[in-house]
């Protein structure tokens, strides 16, 4: 009886690890019977509910580097943040 309490733990944790995906740095689990969308720079997951009217969508960007110097990216944080 042990034997079974541990491996069923082991089969549930390999049918998660075996659903990670990976895009760019992120390694994420994706969430059931949403669309997907997959393109160069970005991965979209949607969920619509026709009846509700209601829809929610996922967004990850890839990671780009930026060539500014620091007081650029302190002007271009002050924008983002409305300062």
């Amino acid at each position: 009886m042990r034997t079974l309490f541990t491996i069923i733990p082991m089969i549930i944790t390999c049918g998660a690890i075996a659903r990670a995906e990976t895009f760019d740095l992120t390694t994420y689990t994706p969430p059931d019977g949403w669309e997907n969308e997959t393109r160069e720079n970005f991965v979209s997951y949607t969920k619509t509910d026709e009846v509700k009217r209601t829809w929610c969508s996922i967004y990850a960007y890839t990671s780009t580097a930026l060539t500014l110097d620091i007081s650029q990216k302190l002007k271009l944080i002050d924008k983002i943040i409305g300062r």
